[in-house]
Protein backbone atom coordinates (compact mmCIF):
# COMPACT_ATOMS: atom_id res chain seq x y z
CA UNK A 1 0.00 0.00 0.00
CA UNK A 2 2.93 2.41 0.98
CA UNK A 3 4.35 2.07 -2.42
CA UNK A 4 1.18 3.20 -4.06
CA UNK A 5 0.09 6.37 -2.74
CA UNK A 6 2.14 9.36 -1.46
CA UNK A 7 1.85 10.10 2.59
CA UNK A 8 2.79 12.21 5.42
CA UNK A 9 2.33 10.55 8.29
CA UNK A 10 2.82 13.52 10.99
CA UNK A 11 0.63 15.75 8.41
CA UNK A 12 -2.00 13.39 7.38
CA UNK A 13 -2.33 12.10 11.43
CA UNK A 14 -2.74 16.14 12.10
CA UNK A 15 -5.16 17.14 9.80
CA UNK A 16 -7.12 14.04 10.22
CA UNK A 17 -7.48 15.57 13.91
CA UNK A 18 -8.11 18.48 12.99
CA UNK A 19 -11.05 17.92 10.62
CA UNK A 20 -12.69 15.97 13.77
CA UNK A 21 -13.45 19.02 15.13
CA UNK A 22 -15.58 20.46 12.96
CA UNK A 23 -17.88 17.96 12.83
CA UNK A 24 -20.90 20.44 15.17
CA UNK A 25 -21.08 22.52 11.94
CA UNK A 26 -21.58 19.84 9.85
CA UNK A 27 -23.96 18.48 12.23
CA UNK A 28 -25.51 21.95 12.81
CA UNK A 29 -25.80 23.44 9.43
CA UNK A 30 -27.85 20.34 8.37
CA UNK A 31 -29.85 20.84 11.09
CA UNK A 32 -30.58 24.85 10.44
CA UNK A 33 -31.05 24.21 6.73
CA UNK A 34 -33.71 21.61 6.80
CA UNK A 35 -35.36 23.88 9.28
CA UNK A 36 -35.30 27.87 9.24
CA UNK A 37 -33.43 28.15 6.33
CA UNK A 38 -34.67 26.02 3.57
CA UNK A 39 -38.10 27.58 4.70
CA UNK A 40 -37.18 31.05 4.43
CA UNK A 41 -35.86 30.17 1.03
CA UNK A 42 -39.08 28.47 0.16
CA UNK A 43 -41.45 31.55 1.22
CA UNK A 44 -39.01 34.06 -0.61
CA UNK A 45 -39.42 32.13 -4.24
CA UNK A 46 -42.90 31.34 -3.51
CA UNK A 47 -44.22 35.42 -3.40
CA UNK A 48 -41.95 35.67 -6.24
CA UNK A 49 -43.64 33.29 -8.19
CA UNK A 50 -47.08 34.05 -6.55
CA UNK A 51 -46.81 37.90 -8.33
CA UNK A 52 -46.95 39.58 -5.09
CA UNK A 53 -46.12 43.32 -5.05
CA UNK A 54 -42.70 44.77 -4.23
CA UNK A 55 -42.44 45.52 -0.94
CA UNK A 56 -43.98 42.14 0.20
CA UNK A 57 -41.37 40.56 -2.19
CA UNK A 58 -38.98 43.08 -0.41
CA UNK A 59 -39.81 41.49 2.99
CA UNK A 60 -39.50 38.14 1.99
CA UNK A 61 -35.95 38.91 0.95
CA UNK A 62 -34.99 41.03 4.20
CA UNK A 63 -36.37 37.94 6.44
CA UNK A 64 -34.34 35.39 3.86
CA UNK A 65 -31.07 37.58 4.07
CA UNK A 66 -31.27 37.90 8.15
CA UNK A 67 -31.65 34.28 8.14
CA UNK A 68 -28.57 33.60 6.15
CA UNK A 69 -26.31 35.70 8.13
CA UNK A 70 -28.02 34.60 11.31
CA UNK A 71 -27.08 30.99 10.14
CA UNK A 72 -23.71 32.08 9.42
CA UNK A 73 -22.88 34.49 12.50
CA UNK A 74 -24.37 31.34 14.30
CA UNK A 75 -21.97 28.48 13.11
CA UNK A 76 -18.99 30.79 13.69
CA UNK A 77 -19.45 31.25 17.19
CA UNK A 78 -20.02 27.59 17.65
CA UNK A 79 -16.91 26.30 15.51
CA UNK A 80 -14.80 28.98 16.68
CA UNK A 81 -16.17 27.69 20.83
CA UNK A 82 -14.93 24.25 19.78
CA UNK A 83 -11.55 25.18 17.90
CA UNK A 84 -10.39 27.55 20.34
CA UNK A 85 -11.11 25.27 23.39
CA UNK A 86 -9.04 22.45 21.51
CA UNK A 87 -6.49 24.97 20.94
CA UNK A 88 -6.19 25.48 24.47
CA UNK A 89 -6.62 21.82 25.84
CA UNK A 90 -3.82 20.53 22.91
CA UNK A 91 -1.01 19.95 24.56
CA UNK A 92 -2.75 18.59 27.63
CA UNK A 93 -4.24 16.04 25.09
CA UNK A 94 -1.23 15.47 23.31
CA UNK A 95 0.79 14.66 25.91
CA UNK A 96 -1.78 12.37 28.09
CA UNK A 97 -2.32 10.21 24.45
CA UNK A 98 1.76 10.45 24.36
CA UNK A 99 1.77 12.39 20.52
CA UNK A 100 4.80 14.40 18.83
CA UNK A 101 4.60 17.92 20.08
CA UNK A 102 5.14 18.88 16.50
CA UNK A 103 2.09 16.91 15.91
CA UNK A 104 0.27 19.54 18.14
CA UNK A 105 1.81 22.20 16.29
CA UNK A 106 0.44 21.35 13.08
CA UNK A 107 -2.84 20.16 14.91
CA UNK A 108 -3.14 23.66 16.09
CA UNK A 109 -2.26 25.12 12.50
CA UNK A 110 -4.92 22.75 10.64
CA UNK A 111 -7.81 23.08 13.46
CA UNK A 112 -7.80 26.81 12.26
CA UNK A 113 -7.50 25.76 8.46
CA UNK A 114 -10.77 23.72 9.20
CA UNK A 115 -12.47 26.04 10.88
CA UNK A 116 -12.03 28.10 7.54
CA UNK A 117 -12.71 25.52 5.29
CA UNK A 118 -15.51 24.97 7.08
CA UNK A 119 -17.28 28.04 6.99
CA UNK A 120 -16.21 28.45 3.42
CA UNK A 121 -18.19 24.99 2.54
CA UNK A 122 -21.22 26.33 4.04
CA UNK A 123 -21.11 29.60 2.01
CA UNK A 124 -20.61 27.78 -1.14
CA UNK A 125 -23.51 25.56 -0.45
CA UNK A 126 -25.48 29.09 0.06
CA UNK A 127 -24.30 30.78 -2.92
CA UNK A 128 -25.42 27.46 -4.96
CA UNK A 129 -29.03 27.66 -3.44
CA UNK A 130 -28.93 30.66 -4.88
CA UNK A 131 -27.70 29.73 -8.07
CA UNK A 132 -24.63 31.60 -7.60
CA UNK A 133 -22.33 29.70 -9.84
CA UNK A 134 -19.82 31.97 -10.92
CA UNK A 135 -19.11 33.35 -7.58
CA UNK A 136 -18.68 29.42 -6.05
CA UNK A 137 -16.84 28.66 -8.97
CA UNK A 138 -14.56 31.54 -8.48
CA UNK A 139 -14.20 30.85 -4.68
CA UNK A 140 -12.91 27.28 -5.58
CA UNK A 141 -10.29 28.34 -7.86
CA UNK A 142 -9.12 30.80 -5.35
CA UNK A 143 -8.85 28.19 -3.11
CA UNK A 144 -7.04 25.87 -4.93
CA UNK A 145 -4.88 28.25 -6.61
CA UNK A 146 -3.76 30.21 -3.65
CA UNK A 147 -3.51 26.42 -1.53
CA UNK A 148 -1.38 25.33 -4.45
CA UNK A 149 0.90 28.31 -4.43
CA UNK A 150 1.28 28.82 -0.74
CA UNK A 151 1.86 24.69 -0.27
CA UNK A 152 4.53 24.76 -2.85
CA UNK A 153 6.23 27.54 -1.42
CA UNK A 154 6.20 26.26 2.66
CA UNK A 155 6.85 22.92 1.75
CA UNK A 156 10.23 23.41 1.52
CA UNK A 157 10.91 25.11 4.44
CA UNK A 158 10.21 21.98 6.98
CA UNK A 159 7.95 20.10 9.02
CA UNK A 160 7.03 23.11 11.23
CA UNK A 161 5.12 25.49 8.25
CA UNK A 162 3.38 22.38 7.16
CA UNK A 163 -0.86 23.09 7.08
CA UNK A 164 -0.09 26.88 6.75
CA UNK A 165 -0.51 27.09 3.20
CA UNK A 166 -3.87 25.28 3.62
CA UNK A 167 -5.01 27.87 6.43
CA UNK A 168 -4.01 30.78 4.60
CA UNK A 169 -5.64 29.66 1.49
CA UNK A 170 -8.85 28.77 3.39
CA UNK A 171 -9.11 32.24 5.32
CA UNK A 172 -8.29 34.29 2.31
CA UNK A 173 -10.89 32.09 0.13
CA UNK A 174 -13.37 32.39 2.98
CA UNK A 175 -13.24 36.20 2.88
CA UNK A 176 -13.89 36.17 -0.85
CA UNK A 177 -16.66 34.12 -0.60
CA UNK A 178 -18.26 35.91 2.40
CA UNK A 179 -18.07 39.31 0.54
CA UNK A 180 -19.65 37.75 -2.90
CA UNK A 181 -22.13 36.11 -0.95
CA UNK A 182 -23.27 39.48 0.73
CA UNK A 183 -23.31 41.14 -3.39
CA UNK A 184 -25.33 38.43 -4.10
CA UNK A 185 -27.71 38.83 -1.38
CA UNK A 186 -28.21 42.51 -1.32
CA UNK A 187 -28.62 41.99 -5.21
CA UNK A 188 -31.42 39.22 -4.94
CA UNK A 189 -34.44 40.43 -6.07
CA UNK A 190 -32.69 41.95 -8.88
CA UNK A 191 -31.21 39.01 -9.76
CA UNK A 192 -34.00 36.57 -9.13
CA UNK A 193 -35.88 38.82 -12.14
CA UNK A 194 -32.82 39.48 -14.88
CA UNK A 195 -31.26 36.12 -14.56
CA UNK A 196 -34.72 35.08 -16.21
CA UNK A 197 -34.36 34.74 -20.37
CA UNK A 198 -36.34 37.39 -22.12
CA UNK A 199 -37.29 35.33 -25.12
CA UNK A 200 -38.16 31.56 -24.32
CA UNK A 201 -35.87 29.34 -26.03
CA UNK A 202 -35.43 25.39 -26.05
CA UNK A 203 -32.97 24.05 -23.77
CA UNK A 204 -29.71 23.25 -26.03
CA UNK A 205 -26.18 21.96 -25.36
CA UNK A 206 -24.22 18.62 -25.11
CA UNK A 207 -26.16 16.98 -22.86
CA UNK A 208 -29.81 17.89 -24.30
CA UNK A 209 -28.06 16.30 -27.84
CA UNK A 210 -27.14 13.16 -25.72
CA UNK A 211 -30.66 12.57 -24.10
CA UNK A 212 -32.40 13.42 -27.73
CA UNK A 213 -29.93 10.69 -28.74
CA UNK A 214 -30.56 7.61 -25.88
CA UNK A 215 -34.21 9.12 -26.51
CA UNK A 216 -34.16 8.06 -30.21
CA UNK A 217 -32.50 4.78 -29.50
CA UNK A 218 -34.96 3.43 -26.93
CA UNK A 219 -37.87 4.93 -28.66
CA UNK A 220 -38.64 7.65 -27.16
CA UNK A 221 -38.88 11.43 -28.43
CA UNK A 222 -35.60 13.17 -30.55
CA UNK A 223 -37.35 16.34 -31.56
CA UNK A 224 -36.71 19.38 -29.36
CA UNK A 225 -40.64 20.81 -30.23
CA UNK A 226 -41.64 17.24 -27.80
CA UNK A 227 -39.23 17.57 -25.01
CA UNK A 228 -40.58 19.96 -22.25
CA UNK A 229 -39.17 23.55 -23.27
CA UNK A 230 -38.79 26.68 -21.75
CA UNK A 231 -41.23 28.49 -24.07
CA UNK A 232 -40.76 30.17 -27.50
CA UNK A 233 -42.39 33.93 -27.09
CA UNK A 234 -41.58 36.91 -24.57
CA UNK A 235 -41.51 36.95 -20.93
CA UNK A 236 -44.52 39.16 -19.77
Amino acid sequence: MHDTFRYAPLYDHAKFLAYLTIIPTTVLFLVYVETEFYDRYKKYYQVVRGRKNFAEISDAKDKLTGTVYRLLAYLLERQMAVTLTLLVLAEAIFVYFGFSILLKDIFRICALAALCNAMLLVVLLVLLYFEARREALGVSLTFFVVNLLLTSLFMPLGEAYLGLGLFVAAFAALLLAVYLLVMHLNRLTYKTFASQPFFLTPPTGVFIDLADGLNAFFGGTSEPEQRPRHGAGVRH
